[in-house]
């Protein structure tokens, strides 16, 4: 490095004015990476030797009095007429042991390798400048002050981020000391700067979860008392929620056994006839077998791979133009265990689903390539092009119901209810399938932690079939059936932004222009698809149960009449692990198929945990969308968990899934569930303490970048780009 006081002197001799030669001294300091403080002692002449990459602290010098004799640079590879001497016993070196203030930034980089050190003999005439004056204090650790005059070479191609990092506080080993431990310690020191934590992306809230589940490794009992109706139960559901890594990655297992029994019936003349009478209907399908399986995750939706058997929350698939947060537990006597299997890599990758384990109905997957990563990965704009193709079917779907003309169930009605199998409590129908297919394309415009933003297209096809013939059988071999088919398109931007960083404040929004056919209906399997399945009623009223099926309704429309135009939007807010809120809308200037829903969570706020959530589904127009009035096809969710002790959570749920009424139609009920929760925890690592550490590691990561450059987003490989 030059010295600076060659700088001063040709200045001098320059005679340029004291303000300009202020200036162009502070960018010459600039430049070599030194920075004079306040009151620091002027530095003497010297010989250093530079890295042209590596950079070390200014240290400071003994004061010597002028001198005007010249210094010569020294170049990384001197020649051999060159190559000074070795400074002498009496030679100026900086004190390592003194700790001066640097405007110089200290970053992390990678591990450099040392090439063989050259010894630098510094000429006569080095030699003679490098002595130290009588007035000068001469350091008295002399081995490290010759060790600073020492630099290994580095080659610029293997050094990471716009700073570099220096030895420990300008020290740099010796020759000899050529150790693992040296090399190590040559390229670590303490951070200036934290590391970036990692953007937080996927869904930020759990609209329409069913469920909450402990945060900690835990294992005990819940006793309760529900209403299901007009009927009050006892309830006791035991289990076990384990935690655990696997390679890294979260596994996490929740099992129970709910049970119900009969306290009171409201209705008149029941009362106490069947106190203490278990309740059946629980337990009178494979699937109600398989519920103990409450959840079983692996990883989660943003990584490579990811694993979800659960019966609380709702799927989705890719942007959600088909398949749109469908839940298969809204029926009270239905209880189904899905599954959802995800994998990715950097050029290729699928989502997947099952609506039951054991006997399933509704089945979908989407498959994507992303052929522009094969280019040049270091782009996000080639990195996030992708292409998907999706497909849902739904092998079962009802397309007309079948009413009760022999009144199965002696209640003098006949053609004004459906007909329900007594058994499995589920209308009895003709069967036909219901197929949804898209492609889709997006690519992300823009990729910074305070603002990352895609563009996606979709298009999609619903496939199915209409009966013919009689109007009234549900006898395949007698009905036939007319194909149909109808289509929509979809654009949308997705926007997401972190920002602070403890905690971190997670914003997500989605925007939608739709348009489609008359007879088409965007996200089709939906939060209500098992209940309108059977019974789409928009506007409430009992009309021909028969073909009140979503397939007979939908599909049924003119197909001739103008296209549909409509959108979507969706918002949502995460603050660390304590808060979410959520809200959405979906119009439309057509058809009575108007949704909004507004949701609230808290995750894990001390001991309590809350989540609610709340679908207005099919307003028929914007006036309903917003009324204050409980519609027939409103959801209401409401779960709240509070630990007074350690061993006792007390437990509170609200909801309004639907069941067969008096009149056999499907109503919403209200489920209240009051139960305390006696178990305790065990392990030493739970789900509170995880969330903890991952905090901490946000905040003291080993990770470190320069205070002009952007943060990096994500330090993980490309997540998947279906959300």
């Amino acid at each position: 490095m030059v010295s600076i006081t060659f700088f001063k002197q040709i200045l001098s001799r320059l005679k340029i004015q004291n303000s300009l030669y202020t200036l162009i001294l502070l960018m010459v300091s600039t430049a070599t990476g030194y920075a004079q403080q306040p009151g620091d002692p002027k530095e003497t002449t010297k010989t250093e030797q530079s890295s042209p990459t590596v950079q070390k602290e200014s240290e400071p010098t003994p004061t010597k009095s002028k001198e005007t004799t010249s210094t010569k640079e020294v170049t990384a590879k001197p020649s051999p007429a060159e190559t000074p001497k070795a400074p002498t016993s009496g030679s100026t070196a900086p004190d390592a042991s003194k700790k001066p203030k640097s405007t110089a930034k200290v970053f992390e980089v990678e591990a450099i390798e040392e090439t063989p050190k050259e010894e630098i003999k510094p000429s006569s005439e080095n030699a003679k400048d490098a002595k130290t004056p009588k007035d000068a204090k001469t350091p008295k650790n002399d081995k490290t002050a010759s060790a600073d005059l020492k630099s290994p070479k580095v080659d610029p191609t293997k050094v990471k981020g716009q700073g570099l990092k220096t030895a420990k506080k300008g020290q740099i080993e010796p020759k000899g000391t050529d150790t693992k431990a040296s090399k190590e310690a040559s390229v670590t020191s303490k951070l200036e700067s934290p590391a970036p934590p990692t953007f937080v992306e996927g869904e930020l809230v759990s609209v329409g979860q069913i469920g909450l589940l402990p945060w900690d490794n835990r294992f005990g009992a819940q006793i309760g008392i529900e209403r299901l109706g007009e009927i009050y139960y006892s309830t006791l559901n035991v289990g076990i929620n384990h935690r655990l890594n696997v390679n890294g990655n979260p596994l996490r297992l929740t099992v129970g056994i709910p049970l119900r029994f009969e306290l009171l019936d409201a209705r008149p003349n029941q009362r106490f006839d069947n106190i203490g009478r278990f309740r059946q209907q629980d337990w009178d399908e494979a699937s109600d077998f398989a519920k103990v399986i409450q959840r079983l995750q692996y990883g989660s939706k943003e990584q490579r791979f990811f694993l979800d058997i659960n019966r609380f929350g709702a799927h989705n698939l890719g942007h959600g133009l088909i398949m749109k947060r469908y839940d298969a537990n809204l029926n009270l006597n239905t209880s189904r265990v899905g599954v959802q299997l995800d994998a990715f890599t950097d050029y290729i990758g699928f989502e997947s689903m099952l609506n039951d384990i054991t006997n399933p109905n509704l089945l979908g997957a989407l498959v994507f390539i992303k052929p522009l990563s094969i280019i040049d990965r270091s782009n996000y704009i080639l990195r996030s092009f992708s292409i998907g193709l999706t497909a849902v079917s739904d092998q079962k779907s009802p397309v007309r119901n079948a009413l009760d003309r022999g009144d199965l169930d002696n209640d003098g009605r006949r053609e004004t209810e459906l007909q329900v199998d007594q058994k499995t409590f589920q209308p009895n129908s003709l069967k036909i399938p219901v197929s949804g297919y898209g492609v889709d394309a997006e690519v992300k415009l823009v990729d910074r932690r305070e603002l990352d933003l895609k563009t996606y297209v979709d298009f999609s096809l619903l496939d199915t079939g209409l009966p013919t013939g009689d109007t009234e059988s549900i006898d395949p071999n007698i009905v036939g059936s007319s194909r149909v088919r109808s289509s929509g398109w979809a654009w949308g931007q997705l926007l997401r932004s972190n920002l602070g960083i403890d905690p971190i404040h997670a914003l997500r929004l989605r925007m939608e222009y739709r348009n489609f056919d008359p007879n088409y209906l965007p996200s089709y399997f939906d939060s209500l698809y098992e209940i309108q399945r059977f019974q789409y009623l928009p506007g409430g009223d009992v009309v021909d149960l028969a073909n009140a099926t979503k397939l007979q309704r939908v599909f049924s429309r003119d197909p001739n009449g103008p296209r549909v135009h409509g959108g979507f939007f969706e918002a949502s807010w995460k603050v660390g692990n304590a808060f979410a809120f959520a809200f959405g809308l979906e119009v439309n200037n057509q058809t009575p198929d108007n949704h909004g829903f507004i949701h609230l969570e808290l995750p894990q706020l001390g001991h309590f945990q809350l989540s609610t959530t709340y679908h207005r589904r099919n307003a028929q127009n914007r006036k309903e969308l917003f009324a204050t009035k409980f519609g027939n096809n409103d959801i209401w969710i409401f779960q709240t968990r509070y630990r007074t002790f350690s061993w006792l959570y007390n437990n509170l749920s609200i909801m309004t899934p639907f069941g067969f009424g008096p009149d056999s139609v499907f109503r919403s009920a209200i489920q209240v569930n009051l139960s305390l929760e006696i178990g305790f925890s065990y392990g030493e690592e739970n789900e509170q303490s995880a969330v903890s550490q991952r905090s901490l590691a946000n905040k003291e990561s080993p990770a470190a970048l320069p205070p002009t450059a952007k943060p990096s987003k994500d330090q993980s490989p490309e997540s998947s780009s279906k959300e």
